[in-house]
Parts: structure tokens; sequence; C-alpha cells
């Protein structure tokens, strides 16, 4: 009898603390999410060298050689959410010239704003006419922004209908 009663008030005592919830699952208010989860970046200026040798997706040397640069200027935002809110500028700067091959320059030169919004890292895909040329080729850069910088994830040309850059 008395191991009866042991092992009833045990399972009762197992059934209250099973059924109760301990965990907290109502969300932050948005201003504490932005103080506990957010570290405010700081304004972020890289210069990031565009040099190497890419496919040429035209008619010619099979490859392209690129020197220039880019400009980035990352700046926040202020917002009371959990993303980042921020403000890209870029500045392109860059000369293009066959592979192994004497032959015309091309250029890119361009500025840029953009705004992209992230909880933990963006992807900025720009496209930038090379000027002189009648085909619309562009030179494509792919950029990772995260609270800690921005990198190049990836450069390549590509005919586009972005239309040919003369006169611009």
């Amino acid at each position: 009898m008395k191991c009866s009663i042991f092992i009833f008030s045990a399972a009762a005592s197992a059934f209250v603390l099973g059924c109760q919830d301990t965990t907290v699952t109502d969300p932050l208010p948005v201003a504490h999410q932005s103080a506990v989860h957010r570290a405010k970046i700081l304004p972020i200026d890289r210069i990031i060298p565009l040099t190497g040798r890419l496919e040429n997706p035209g008619k010619g040397s099979p490859f392209m050689v690129i020197r220039g640069e880019l400009s980035v200027t990352v700046t926040e935002i202020p917002e009371e959410c959990a993303w980042t809110r921020c403000e890209v500028t870029i500045q392109a700067s860059a000369e293009l010239r066959p592979f192994k091959f004497q032959g015309p320059i091309w250029r890119v030169y361009d500025n840029s704003k953009n705004e992209v919004f992230y909880e933990v890292q963006a992807e900025l895909e720009k496209a930038y006419v090379l000027q002189n040329r009648k085909d619309g080729m562009a030179l494509h850069v792919k950029l990772v922004v995260t609270r800690d910088g921005v990198e190049l994830e990836n450069m390549w040309l590509e005919l586009s209908d972005l239309g040919p850059a003369n006169g611009l």
C-alpha cells in the first residue's frame, strides 16, 4: 500500500511537471531585440582590387585581363528592428583588355547607391556596361556585405541586354 501511494504520487508529480511549459515563447519587444541581437556597425570604407583574367563571352580573345578597383562604403541606416539596413555606395573603375593580344581597351566607370537589408549577410550583384562596346558586354560583380565588412565573392563578363555603352 505504501508502495502504491509512492508510485501514484510520483506519477502525479511527473504528470504535473511534464505539463508545465518552462520555456519562454513570447517574442521579445522589437526595441529589446535590436539591443540584444544587433551590434552597431561602424561605417566601412574599403578598396577592393579588380585584377585577374576573365572569360570573354564575346568575339576575339578567349580571355580578358581586368585591372581596377571598387571603392565601397557601407553605412548603417538606424532602424528599430532585428534586421540591419545599410546603404552601400560603390564607385567602379576598371580597364579590360584582351589577354596576350594587342587590341582595344574597354573601361568601366560608374557610381551607385544601393540599399540592403540583412540579418547575417547580404549579397549584392551589380552589372557595369563596358564603354565603347557595341555588343552590350557588362562586368558583373557579386559582393557579400556583413557586419564585419564587404568582400568580392565573384566577377564575370556577360553579354547583356543593357545595351551599348557609347554615349554614357
